[in-house]
């Protein structure tokens, strides 16, 4: 529970090594007044180095204001709720137990309804379609509150709408680079000290509302949306 998401129950299920499904199949979803799915399946080739293909669709709604800055402050000028939805088909390798490579290529919808707004009067339905390349690292000793130990998440993604369908939006092809780096540093006590660094930036114009990066709040959906305590989510966006 929190005072943006309200109550929720998160529910997963994992299935190892299923008959028609790969090496695993998991379902993640989120039942609240915001629901969200996500399921993914995972399949090892046998190839050597071993080559892995994941394919993955999720689906999140949620509700989001957006704020104008004046004289007397910042004031709402939007109130929507959002869809936000991809399927994402992807190929990668790992190289021991703390690095992988990996290349996909995804399609993207965003649907945007509009409560109260001064800028979208009606329903508008945003697509994207690209691929992308990344590479990870990660020696954390643990995923919650890790003692030591460094992470790097590197992306770049291409981005075009030549397989759009009934968008409200063209835009020319463009590129996308986003990266986070991080650490975790022990501390007297059983204590640790955790630093994030991200950065990303958007080669191109006319970028679609969908594909820009947001600011604030306390939880990511993706490398678009980036944790920050002391705004709200999704206040601040920009090409960087």
């Amino acid at each position: 529970f929190d005072t943006y998401m309200k109550g929720g129950l998160l529910v997963n299920f994992t299935l190892r090594h299923p008959r028609w499904f790969g090496n695993r199949l998991t379902v993640d979803a989120r039942l609240s007044e915001y629901h969200g799915i996500k399921l993914a399946t995972f399949y090892y080739a046998g190839m050597h180095p071993d080559i892995g293909i994941g394919v993955e669709t999720e689906a999140n709604r949620f509700d989001v204001d957006t704020y104008t800055a004046g004289s007397g402050g910042k004031r709402v000028s939007g109130s929507y709720t959002l869809t936000a939805s991809h399927f994402r088909v992807t190929a990668s390798t790992s190289l021991g137990n703390s690095v992988s490579l990996g290349a996909g290529a995804e399609k993207k919808l965003f649907l945007v309804d509009p409560k109260m707004s001064e800028d979208i009067e009606h329903r508008m339905y945003l697509e994207t379609a690209g691929a992308f390349v990344f590479a990870k690292a990660d020696t954390l000793d643990r995923y919650y509150y890790p003692n030591c130990g460094l992470f790097a998440d590197i992306r770049a993604r291409y981005v075009s709408d030549d397989l759009n369908i009934r968008s409200d939006s063209s835009f020319r092809p463009f590129e996308k680079y986003t990266a986070a780096i991080g650490s975790a540093l022990p501390l007297p006590f059983g204590m640790s000290l955790q630093a994030d660094f991200r950065i990303g930036r958007i080669q191109g114009r006319n970028i679609p509302l969908s594909e820009l990066f947001y600011l604030g709040g306390m939880y990511t959906y993706s490398t678009d949306f980036t944790p920050f305590p002391g705004l709200n989510f999704m206040e601040l966006s920009g090409r960087n």
